[in-house]
C-alpha cells in the first residue's frame, strides 16, 4: 500500500488538507488507483505532483515540498465542493492507472517508486500556495 509521508501544509481556513489512496498503480489493472485530497479549500485549481527523487523536506512557499526532483505535474484539477462562502470541502481526486495507461509517462515502468503531493492555488496562504501531505507508491505489472 502506499507510505503517507512528510507534513501538510495548514491551508487558509486553518484546515489541514490530506492525501490518501485506493487501490494499486497498475500499468495494466484497468481498476482504478485513486488518489485524492481531502479538506482542501473548496473551488480552487490544483494539481498532483509527482517526485521520481524520492521523498523531500524542503521548505517551499510556507509549507514543505515533500516530492523529491525531477518533478512530473499532472493535469489541472478543480477542487469542487460546497457552492458558498469559502471552506473545506474541496476535494481532489485523481485516477493514477487511467492516466499511465494512456501512454502519458512511457518511461514509468514496473517497480519504478512515485513520490506524489497535491499543490493548490490558496491565495490567502503565505505564497498563495496550499500542499497536502505526500506518499510514496510503487508501480506493478
Amino acid at each position: 500500500p502506499p507510505l503517507v509521508h512528510c507534513t501538510a501544509k495548514v491551508n487558509s481556513l486553518g484546515c489541514t488538507p490530506s492525501i490518501a489512496a485506493t487501490g494499486f498503480a497498475s500499468l495494466t489493472d484497468p481498476t482504478p488507483f485513486e488518489i485524492r485530497a481531502s479538506d482542501v479549500v473548496n473551488h480552487r485549481r490544483g494539481a498532483l505532483v509527482f517526485g521520481l527523487g524520492g521523498p523531500a523536506d524542503t521548505p517551499w512557499f510556507g509549507g514543505t515540498l515533500c516530492v523529491g526532483a525531477p518533478l512530473v505535474r499532472g493535469p489541472l484539477l478543480n477542487s469542487g465542493g460546497s457552492a458558498a462562502p469559502l471552506d473545506c470541502s474541496g476535494q481532489f481526486r485523481f485516477n493514477f492507472n487511467a492516466w499511465i495507461q494512456a501512454g502519458t509517462r512511457p518511461g514509468w515502468l514496473a517497480a519504478t517508486r512515485i513520490d506524489a503531493q497535491f499543490w493548490y492555488h490558496d491565495p490567502g496562504a503565505a505564497g498563495g500556495i496550499g500542499s497536502t501531505n505526500a506518499m510514496a507508491f510503487w508501480i506493478c505489472p
